[in-house]
């Protein structure tokens, strides 16, 4: 490099970052110069990189003119000066901060910075590959990060050094190694979607890369690799021209084959997170929002959300970011990928379809899908598979264990048969039905089951049969490659950074892990994209509404949460003891209530959900590994609220309220007589809602008095009601219940009995001024045969025969009318008349009865006067 193309270099970088200066392929001289003048200026090496060998060393860096400890740097250092040096400042106070080597043998050179900042560290120089690894593990596990990597020595023995620093924001991170620029292209690119970046860079002479990358945010960025010296300038002038500022710098080779790389960004720091919440929010679920609040901070997860709901009505949906500037910002409705939670609907499509015929929990797959196998395979049931009892390998890979091969020589992606094909040819884990054990592929069977019997693909036929039904449209499958996300859809971030063979290529190119998996082919068991409102809306859909099921019967129901205990499988964490045909596990909590739990696992997602017998269901997703909400917490948090809502906000989501029948659930008085005025008084829920009342076998349908004989009712609130019941019923008991456009209500005994004590009248309160109706006459303790009759008068003032009769009404017989003698009904001891609308405003009718077969029927019984007013 020219002194007029580094002087170039110094202006371009000050223009872009007044702090920042760049140069490459310099002299140790040259590198000497600028140290001096640099570090007189106040700034600090950030970035060193030296290639070739001790013989020609040519050394690049990055300076910040920034403030922070001591610190001092070595350059043309021989492996064992390095070690001289770093003890002398060791003992001084300083520790590495940087190393960079290159060369090989005796020609093996080292440049150094040492730093003050009395930090925890751990240093290695001249390690191999597997060393470098196993520290790599080790360090994170104490909590450290790498701060600076490179690679010497020849291709055959690379060597490498590395210092490890606090990871004191507990930032992920994770390292690739790759043999040459385009392996370590494909490493960029994969990391680039999953959002990673580069936070440490080395190289060796022969162009084999080791990279340190961060899940954090410096704005816009941008890697470049295997450049020229004048390459690598050119990239230089341009990138900072556009505002970038040069990040990470790594050279390696020797004459013209030397080349550089490096990565520049709009900032040099990582960019701050801000909290932010959506939802409404409400005083009864505070300490959910706290719980959520710390959660999200303490996890460090960017995404997560909650929702709740309760008897059918959903009361409670947040959404939580914490993230930086464009993260996108979580809604209740915000698709998260829920991992195992997916193996619920897969339960539910198998338990609708025995509800319909179309399959026994008892049916085998492996004959139901003509797929042949070992013993046990051949011998495993639907409910074992959907039961974690099938005793069939844990997870379905083709692939192998550990060097991702490709054995069999599929073309990828693999399809849902030929995954059933290799789960059938696996040892079985147990004999099934002995033991519980966590199993992906029992559902992947059980998915391809329902795909195989109604001809549609699993997701299709929920969609069609249980999501539709319940007004779930935003459930799918989750996107397998970033260019397939949806607007609503989360990204997913990781515990710790990787590359995995993808198994959606034939190639195997390498992918992040939250883009290596296929979503498709584990639809059944792992690979649904959901929010929490549309999950606990599943639920309540199935389990909460009680007689109100949409998708499936009462029968099924229960079988999907039968609590069943097996022998937890003795191998390995993830024995299963308490389980059911529902995909869940369960428990009992302290207050009696059963929990079913589902929680899910990928390396970007920790998804949760409960369903409690108290008709409490919650969902609580997370956009990251091994972050889970804790269930047990969870729990205590529904344990202790003691107000829960009586609105809904599922509407509030694109959701209606889900069409409720109404339920009873007391009557103030359970026996009444048959001719009578008073009203069955019934508490329940949705009794606004009610259209017919059901009373042994008759059907109420009015709401006036019009035809009050027959019955009639009347809403008093959304929790009572009064029901009048037809007049001159036979004594008996029956059942009441009410109905709406839903359904019927489940029912309460009554009972109707005679009028025993007294003669008794009934009539209409009021009536229309062209309205006919009926009074009817209770025989009270009169025997058969004997007879009614009504007086009518428009005056309350008595009418007394003295030994004969005494009436209430008529004016002392003035302003009386009385009609024909009636017999009462032998079954009912009941009778009526039929009078026609009322030419006054009002009348007063009273009954009198008479039993001829009696040597003294006098005086006569008589019952209380009643009033019936014209509207």
């Amino acid at each position: 490099m020219n002194l007029h193309a580094f002087l170039v270099s110094l202006v371009l970088c000050a223009a872009a970052a007044s702090q920042v200066v760049t140069y490459h392929d310099q002299s140790a001289a040259a590198h000497q110069t600028q140290f001096t003048a640099l570090s007189g200026q106040g700034y600090r090496l950030s970035q060193l990189s030296v290639a070739g060998g001790l013989s020609a060393p040519r050394y690049s860096a990055i300076w910040e003119q920034a403030s922070g400890p001591a610190w001092v740097s070595m350059h043309n250092l021989t492996p064992a000066q390095y070690v001289t040096q770093r003890s002398t400042w060791l003992g001084q106070g300083y520790r590495p901060k940087l190393i960079t080597a290159a060369g090989t043998g005796a020609n093996a050179v080292i440049a150094t910075v040492f730093v003050a900042d009395g930090q925890s560290f751990a240093d290695y120089l001249g390690i191999t590959e597997t060393t470098f690894v196993s520290h790599c593990n080790t360090q994170r596990a104490n909590g450290r990060r790498p701060a600076s990597v490179d690679i010497y020595g020849d291709n055959v023995n690379p060597l490498y050094s590395v210092v490890f620093e606090p990871n004191s924001d507990d930032t992920v991170w994770g390292y690739v190694i790759d043999a040459d620029p385009t392996e370590f292209t494909e490493t960029f690119n994969a990391f680039y979607e999953a959002d990673a970046r580069i936070a440490a860079l080395g190289m060796s002479e022969d162009q084999r890369y080791v990279s340190v990358w961060h899940d954090d945010r410096v704005g816009a960025w941008a890697a470049r690799s295997n450049y020229t010296t004048s390459g690598w300038q050119t990239q230089v002038n341009t990138l900072t021209t556009l505002g970038y500022s040069p990040l990470v710098l790594a050279s390696g080779g020797t004459g013209a084959s030397l080349r550089f790389a490096g990565a520049f960004a709009q900032y040099r720091t990582p960019r701050s997170r801000v909290f932010t919440s959506t939802g409404l929010s409400r005083s009864e679920f505070a300490a959910f929002h706290s719980y959520l609040t710390n959660h999200v901070q303490t996890t460090g997860a960017r995404n997560a959300s909650i929702a709740i709901a309760k008897n059918g009505r959903l009361v409670y949906a947040r959404g939580y970011t914490w993230g930086e500037s464009g993260t996108a910002i979580t809604q209740p409705t915000s698709l998260f990928r829920i991992a195992s939670v997916s193996k619920v609907p897969t339960a539910m499509a198998i338990q609708k379809l025995v509800g319909n015929g179309a399959l026994s929990l008892s049916s085998r797959p492996a004959t139901l899908l003509g797929v042949s196998g070992n013993t046990n395979w051949g011998n495993v049931t639907l409910q074992q598979c959907i039961e974690y009892t099938s005793g069939l390998p844990r997870d379905f890979n083709h692939l192998g264990a550990a060097q991702f091969a490709n054995p069999v020589g599929w073309t990828l992606p693999v399809t849902l048969p030929q995954a059933v094909n290799w789960t059938a040819a696996q040892s079985a884990l147990f004999t099934a039905g002995n033991f519980g054990n966590y199993c992906n592929t029992s559902f992947l069977v059980a998915g391809r089951v329902v795909e195989h019997v109604t001809g549609m693909p699993l997701q299709t036929w929920l969609q069609s049969n249980v999501y539709g039904p319940l007004g779930i449209t935003r459930m799918r499958i989750a996107a397998g490659l970033p260019g397939n996300l949806q607007p609503d859809e989360l990204r997913g971030y990781t515990t710790s950074l990787g590359l995995y063979p993808s198994v959606f290529y034939t190639d195997q190119r390498r992918k992040a892990a939250q883009w290596s998996g296929n979503p498709q082919l584990a639809n059944a068991s792992g690979g649904l994209a959901a929010s929490t409102v549309d999950s606990v809306r599943l639920l309540a859909g199935v389990f909460g509404l009680g007689a109100d099921w949409i998708t499936h019967a009462s029968i099924q129901q229960s079988s999907m949460l039968a609590r069943h205990t097996v022998a937890p499988f003795p191998i390995g964490v993830d024995g299963l003891d308490q389980v059911t045909p529902g995909a869940f596990s369960w428990q009992t909590l302290a207050n009696g209530v059963h929990a079913y739990n589902k929680s899910g696992t990928l390396s970007d997602a920790s998804t949760r959900v409960i369903w409690r017998s108290d008709g409490t269901a919650i969902a609580v997703y997370v956009n990251k590994g091994d972050a889970w909400a804790d269930g047990t917490t969870l729990n205590q948090l529904a344990d202790a609220v003691t107000n829960w809502p009586n609105d809904d906000l599922f509407p509030t989501y694109g959701l209606p309220s889900f069409p409720r029948r109404p339920a009873l659930t007391s009557v103030n008085v359970a026996v009444l007589q048959n001719v009578t005025n008073t009203p069955f008084v019934v508490t329940g829920e949705r009794l606004d809602t009610v259209t017919a009342v059901n009373l042994g076998s008759q059907v109420i349908l009015n709401t006036t008095t019009a035809n009050w004989h027959l019955g009639w009712f009347r809403v008093l609130s959304p929790t009572q009601l009064e029901v009048y019941p037809p007049q001159g019923l036979a004594p008996a008991s029956m059942g009441l219940s009410v109905s709406n456009t839903v359904g019927t209500s489940s029912g309460l005994f009554v009972a109707i009995q005679g009028t025993s004590g007294s003669v008794a009248v009934a009539a209409p309160p009021t009536v229309t001024p062209v309205q006919a109706f009926r009074v009817y006459c209770g025989s009270g303790p009169l025997p058969a045969l004997s007879f009614g009759v009504l007086t009518i008068s428009t005056s309350n003032t008595p009418s007394v025969a003295p030994g004969v009769v005494s009436l209430g009404i008529g004016a002392q017989f003035t302003d009386l009318l009385v009609t024909d003698f009636q017999l009462f009904d032998p079954t009912s001891r009941s009778a009526w008349w039929q009078l026609p609308a009322l030419p006054w405003p009002g009348i007063w009718v009273q009954t009198a009865a008479i039993d001829f077969g009696s040597v003294s029927p006098l005086p006569l019984p008589t019952s209380q006067p009643r009033q019936v007013l014209r509207q």
